[in-house]
């Protein structure tokens, strides 16, 4: 490492070791270890915002905009410290003679895109829109345009570092539909999450992802198989640069609503996605409800009347508690998708659920008259407990635990268990194999360099799991968590 780093920089770089050596993407090799250590320096307010970062000294270095031919330059720092002389500023070093200089980040640098934003995000809340410019660099896709920003999430709305919903559009108004991933088509809004609880920022997107390999080995329906990644969320971490200075490490993600689903209207349909938001008996399935309260959100209908969803939702509902034995055997699919629903209980319990047995839960169908439930918001799975502050045990919350906590769950672990025990077997062997959870989990956190981590954490010092929520971490806890539930199911 250059001799003229700063002690902060070298100090970050001791303290992130757990992540890889040096900067730049990674590429695959070696495992991670120890978890990271917490970095406190003194706070600041920036200007317009209200979560402290703490001030970062940078190396002497020439200031430029472009990079100075001739050198093999490395990217080995990102300043948090608003101001700087040069908008999304890196300090790089040539690794040929140790030259250094500060410039502008490029997604070539980081090997992730780059976010600017241009506005404040002082007042901006789930109720009051704020429209900035905002400009995105993903190598092969670049574009800039405005865009309306809100705060996303219910729990996460009252952490400092915020989640945002992000509607593209022109200067007139008009949605702007940009295609950020091959298999998602042209959009204009997206989500772009925070994940402040979960520092590696994996668990989301890769449990959406497993959760996606799992749909796909089994049997769905022609309308899921057109969705991008079979009604689970899908995403990819960004570098997020407001007013010039570093905000923070994000993930771009879809959004839940209709093309999360697949879902595109039409004559005639009758497709709607509704979003289990709260811990109420109601979206336990133990009551039935009349309206789009007592926990429900509706996110989408295809008809401009909503009055029908209910009543049918209701349906699946009293059957689920009125019908058992043969009855349920024999009728249920005329309600639910039943390997959707299986699929759910089993994911949900493989990657400890706590927090999505009832609440976080999207109900989804095509007709009107099957449901099926699919996992969603899961940053603090494989064991996180929901603030970030600590974990579950691995070898506790068995599927007879988490089928008490849901009518649809217990239904179907009474009626469907040998079929849930062959499916669970089966999934090991594919999908939840330990070793396709490790490569999913590295392929993800590898793809994030670890300048990008140690400037995420100098953002935001109070991050709950700096120090814990690592690749390696995870990988314990899922080894430990199929070793219990293998011995569970027999």
């Amino acid at each position: 490492m250059n001799r003229r780093l700063s002690a902060a920089a070298l100090l970050l770089a001791v303290l992130f070791s757990t992540f890889a050596v040096g900067c730049g993407p990674r590429n695959g090799s070696g495992d991670v270890t120890d978890a990271p250590g917490v970095l406190t320096l003194p706070p600041y307010e920036a200007p317009g915002e209200s979560a402290p970062a703490p001030v970062q000294t940078l190396p002497e270095a020439e200031v430029r905009t472009e990079p100075t031919d001739g050198h093999n330059w490395e990217l080995v720092s990102i300043p948090v410290k608003p101001g700087q002389k040069v908008p999304c500023a890196g300090s790089f070093r040539c690794t040929d003679c140790g030259q250094t200089e500060i410039r502008t980040i490029t997604t070539a640098d980081l090997g992730v895109p780059v976010i600017r934003i241009k506005g404040s995000l002082s007042g901006i809340t789930k109720d009051n829109a704020g429209v900035v410019d905002f400009d995105y660099d993903g190598g092969s896709v670049a574009f800039s345009c405005q865009a309306k920003l809100t705060v996303q999430g219910a729990t996460s709305s009252g952490f400092p570092k915020k989640n945002y919903t992000v509607r593209l559009m022109t200067e007139d108004g008009e949605k702007y539909k940009v295609s950020l991933s091959e298999k998602w088509g042209r959009h204009s809004k997206y989500c772009l999450k925070a994940n402040y609880v979960d520092f590696s920022q994996a668990r989301n997107i890769v449990s959406g992802r497993l959760y996606g390999l799992i749909a796909a080995s089994g049997t769905v329906s022609d309308d899921l198989s057109r969705a991008p990644n079979y009604g689970a969320v899908d995403g990819f971490p960004v570098a997020v640069f407001v007013n010039g200075s570093f905000h923070g490490l994000y993930t771009v993600n879809i959004p839940k609503g209709s093309w999360m689903f697949g879902m595109n209207g039409g004559a005639d349909t009758r497709q709607a996605l509704l979003m289990a938001a709260d811990w109420t008996d109601h979206v336990a399935l133990l009551k039935t409800t009349s309206s789009f309260k007592h926990g429900w959100e509706l996110e989408y209908c295809s008809t401009e009347d909503t009055d029908w969803i209910m009543p049918s939702f209701n349906e699946m509902i009293n059957f689920v508690n009125n019908a058992d034995g043969t009855r349920f055997r024999k009728l249920i699919s005329r309600y639910v998708d039943v390997d959707r629903a299986i699929d759910a209980l089993i994911f949900t319990t493989v990657f400890h659920g706590r927090d999505n047995v009832s609440k976080n839960i999207l109900w989804a169908t095509y007709d009107g008259k099957v449901w099926f439930p699919s996992v969603y918001d899961m940053d603090d799975s494989w064991g996180m407990v929901w603030n970030g502050q600590d974990y579950y045990a691995a070898d506790d919350f068995p599927f007879s635990e988490v089928a008490g906590r849901n009518a649809l769950w217990a239904k179907l672990w009474t009626n469907f268990r040998d079929e849930i025990k062959t499916r669970y077997r089966e999934l090991r062997r594919g999908p939840l194999s330990i070793n396709n959870v490790k490569e999913e989990f590295k392929a993800f956190t590898d793809s994030i360099p670890p300048c990008l981590y140690e400037a995420d954490a100098a953002r935001w010092p109070d991050i709950p799991s700096i120090k814990t929520s690592t690749y390696d971490q995870i990988v314990k806890y899922a080894s430990a968590r199929f070793k219990y539930l293998d011995k569970k199911i027999g």
